[in-house]
């Protein structure tokens, strides 16, 4: 008895994927998100995923603390979820943490762009 496995669409994308935190990471991500989206049938949606995706992924591998960054792949009720997590602790000293937050916007200031371009 063979159990029928549901062709990829924009309802069952679901996908992990745990990366060195190396300067290869954002390039591997990229590939990565660009196969999926299309196999899943959102095209419309995969150029400017690819972008935040590799903002992400530059941003997770630069301020990780860890040897891994981890990105998640989701679609849930219409939207395109991308998560990305670079384990970075958040620092105790509210000084300390204020800088680091800012440091963080600065870096991600293109992908705060696409964001907004894309309605997201």
């Amino acid at each position: 008895m063979s159990v029928a496995t549901p062709s990829p669409s924009p309802d069952t994308l679901a996908y992990s994927l745990t990366l060195p935190a190396d300067l290869t990471s954002p390039r591997i991500a990229r590939a990565t998100t660009r196969a999926v989206l299309q196999l899943h049938r959102l095209e419309d949606v995969t150029d400017a995923a690819v972008q935040v995706v590799g903002e992400l992924a530059a941003c997770a591998c630069r301020f990780t603390s860890g040897a891994e960054v981890y990105l998640s792949l989701r679609c849930r009720e219409g939207a395109l979820r991308v998560i990305f997590y670079d384990g970075h602790p958040r620092h105790t000293h509210p000084r300390l943490a204020a800088a680091c937050d800012a440091r963080r916007r600065a870096a991600l200031r293109v992908l705060g762009c696409v964001v907004r371009a894309c309605e997201g």
